[in-house]
């Protein structure tokens, strides 16, 4: 009795479980069971019935559900537990169990609430995943000590970083806002805050900054403890820049002697500067600003400009609060919105009974400016060499430390470097130029002269500049002879090549001349990215550029096609430039032909050979750096050097070598207002030979070029690319290999 009253009691209390329970014997015939997914299942009914009556609640069908009857089976052999979704959407946590006596147990327990909540987490983690990936703003996720878990592309964008995890996160902060992030993040943790706002700048990998709105939220563990904060940036620098914009301009019109009024589209006031406030007072209208009589002209021409979005220039009786009349000259205008419609109306005045005085004021200010902007233009232009002589020793420090073993990672680290510096060098050059045109220091040595030289050295120059970049280059020959400055059109052309292999992905550049008339064309053409109509006359705009709305400054400034037209300018030349989008472009350089038999100057250049090893180079140069680069990397490609500062110096160190050099590289500017020129010469008379030699000079002058050529002598621009530096001695060391050596008589 007591045994059967337990089993009642065992069963009550087994029909009060949720979960279901069915108990097998050790023949797998059911002798007991609680089924609240399926029917009643009789006592004795075999597992194998079991599955096949629990099969037709799964998803599966045919082949697949005798394959789960199947699978069923075995695992109920073997015992274990899992996850069954049903047909109906329900899921079951199916467990099997043997029991030591051979028998088996079955429990079921409805996970669907469970499995609700886990998939409802997993498309929540997805939303966020994906907002997180894609969302316009910067998202860090920074983990407790500060260090960055995870960044999404946004964030990376702005920074330069590719992959800025594991990487501190004030490191990316700017100095002047770390104190201030750091106090508000230890208020955050201590829970007097549930998040903060801050603008503040960060640092970008390249060196640069930019304006951040940062909000900060911090996400804690279930147990409280365990935290990582979740860190949004806004980029507002454009907003930054323009209330500092703003600010500037509200400062420099409140600053102005001349009074402002800006009105709405109706004329109703609604800002008038200090200026105006002390010429009129406030009266309620513009209107109220001028006496009767010139209301009346306001009416009949100022009011019909207005609506129709003109501006009106003149003179009329103005009046004060207190009823002064006085003449007042005035400019009005109206700025249109974004619609194209009228959105405000202004006015620019002053009382013109002092414009004698006001207009001396404005003058003398005027003149001040531009004598600051020629100033600063010389300034530059004068600096030149001091600014190229470290991009100089950098360049050739960064190429003896390419020429060294070093492994992979190094080498892509040097390879960056390498060309950080050569976009250096370009955007040196080109400001450097542009800043000398400005200040009016390039004059121009007219000449006759034969374009063939001029056209086989650029060729030669670009050739291996276009097979690098698995484009065809070819030059059409010419021996025409052209009025020009040989300088500075080589520079137009170099300039306009440079533009056709920067812009041509895939095909060849094609340059040489036509004859038309008395005028000769030299044409650049390429079969690159093209320009559309519109943009034919921006791109000779100063940082003008197409195909580069990122600004990325390995691309250049944008200063070349400025430089090419001022350059043609100067010389009285005339530029063209056709384009068809996608197919190509040419630009051509007009110039006046010379008839045959009319005397002309052929220009020199050093021509380019093939490289040696093992010859002896004299480098003279005042700067220890740059002497030391160029000593280094010479010797990295197998030479013997004799440096120093002067030619007294290099002198003795060919009498303590005991031999002569093949070559002299020799600085413009040397100490105590000595030239490389003079050096050299005091070398070849001491030695009693015409070395071969090469000047190499900051200064961008044309006369540099061309008082080089008319005395025997190489020139090149610092900062000189070393493949450059070493084309030149190559193609040096080549021709003297080919004709005897001639000898000086000592003077």
């Amino acid at each position: 009795m007591m045994e059967r009253k337990a089993r009642e009691r065992l069963s009550a209390a087994l029909e009060a479980l949720s979960d279901d329970l069915l108990l097998f014997d050790e023949n797998d015939r059911l002798v007991y069971s609680i089924d609240r997914t399926v029917d009643a299942l009789p006592e004795g009914t075999t597992f194998e019935d079991y599955a096949r009556l629990a099969a037709s609640l799964m998803s599966e069908d045919g082949a697949s559900r005798d394959a789960w009857i199947a699978e069923r089976i075995a695992r109920h052999q073997t015992g274990g537990v899992r996850e069954q979704p049903l047909a109906d959407g329900r899921w079951l946590l199916v467990k099997d169990v043997r029991l030591p006596d051979g028998s088996s147990l079955v429990t079921r327990t409805d996970i669907t609430t469970i499995k609700r909540s886990e998939r409802q987490s997993r498309r929540n983690e997805a939303r966020f995943r994906a907002v997180f990936a894609n969302a316009a703003i910067g998202m860090v996720v920074v983990e407790p000590g500060g260090l960055i878990a995870e960044a999404n592309e946004a964030f990376c964008r702005m920074t330069g970083h590719d992959d800025p995890t594991g990487l501190p996160f004030a490191q990316l902060t700017h100095p002047d806002h770390r104190a201030d992030d750091a106090n508000q993040a230890h208020r955050l943790l201590a829970g007097e805050v549930d998040h903060y706002h801050l603008e503040m700048r960060y640092l970008r990998k390249d060196g640069g900054t930019f304006w951040g709105r940062q909000t900060t939220s911090l996400v804690r563990g279930d147990d409280g403890e365990k935290h990582f904060a979740v860190v949004m940036v806004e980029d507002i620098d454009d907003r930054k820049r323009t209330e500092r914009e703003l600010t500037m301009l509200r400062a420099v019109v409140e600053a102005s002697r001349e009074a402002v009024s800006v009105m709405d589209p109706e004329g109703r006031p609604l800002y008038a500067n200090r200026a105006h406030r002390h010429l009129f007072g406030t009266p309620p209208t513009y209107r109220g600003h001028f006496a009767p009589a010139a209301r009346a002209l306001i009416d009949r021409e100022i009011e019909p400009a207005f609506r129709r979005g003109e501006s009106w220039e003149g003179v009329l009786d103005g009046r004060t609060a207190d009823g002064h009349v006085f003449p007042v000259w005035q400019r009005t205008g109206v700025a249109a919105g974004a619609d194209g419609r009228p959105a405000l109306r202004f006015a620019f005045m002053h009382d013109h009974s002092g414009q004698a005085r006001v207009a001396a004021e404005l003058t003398k200010a005027k003149e001040a400016a531009e004598r600051a902007d020629v100033a600063k233009t010389r300034f530059l232009a004068a600096a030149s060499h001091d600014l190229r002589q470290p991009l100089q020793a950098l360049s050739l420090f960064v190429a003896v430390l390419g020429n060294r073993p070093h492994g992979p990672e190094d080498a892509t680290l040097i390879s960056r470097i390498q060309d950080s510096v050569l976009a250096l060098e370009g955007l040196l050059n080109s400001l450097l130029d542009v800043s000398k045109l400005e200040a009016g220091l390039v004059v121009p040595n007219v000449e006759t002269f034969c374009v063939e030289s001029m056209l086989q050295r650029l060729a030669a120059e670009f050739e291996p500049i276009t097979q690098a970049e698995g484009l065809g280059l070819r030059a059409v020959p010419s021996r025409a002879l052209v009025r020009s400055d040989p300088a500075l059109l080589e520079r137009i052309l170099r300039n306009l090549l440079n533009n056709a292999a920067r812009y041509t992905e895939e095909g060849r550049i094609l340059f040489g001349c036509r004859r038309r008339g008395s005028t000769l064309r030299i044409e650049v053409w390429d079969t690159g990215i093209g320009i559309p109509q519109d943009q034919l006359k921006a791109i000779f705009r100063e940082f003008h550029q197409l195909g580069n709305p990122s600004r990325d400054r390995r691309q250049g400034l944008g200063l070349g096609l400025a430089i090419v037209e001022r350059l043609a300018a100067l010389l009285g030349h005339q530029i063209s430039v056709r384009s068809t989008p996608r197919r190509g472009s040419v630009f051509a350089v007009e110039l006046p032909l010379v008839a045959r038999g009319a005397p002309a100057r052929r220009p020199t250049q050093l021509s380019l050979g093939i490289g040696r090893r093992g010859a002896c180079i004299a480098v003279i140069d005042d700067e220890p750096d740059v002497l030391d680069s160029t000593r280094l990397l010479l010797e990295s490609w197998g030479h013997m050097v004799i440096g120093g500062p002067d030619a007294s110096t290099v002198l003795d160190g060919v009498a303590l070598l005991g031999r002569r050099p093949d070559v002299i590289i020799a600085d413009y500017r040397l100490r105590n207002g000595s030239t490389g020129q003079t050096a050299i010469s005091q070398v070849r008379t001491r030695l009693h030979a015409a070395i071969p030699a090469v000047i190499l000079t900051g200064d961008t002058a044309p006369e540099r070029m061309r008082h080089a050529q008319a005395n025997g002598l190489g020139l090149l621009h610092k900062p000189v690319p070393p493949a450059t530096l070493r084309a030149t001695i190559d193609g040096i060391l080549e021709t003297a290999s080919s004709r005897p050596s001639r000898s000086l008589r000592a003077r």
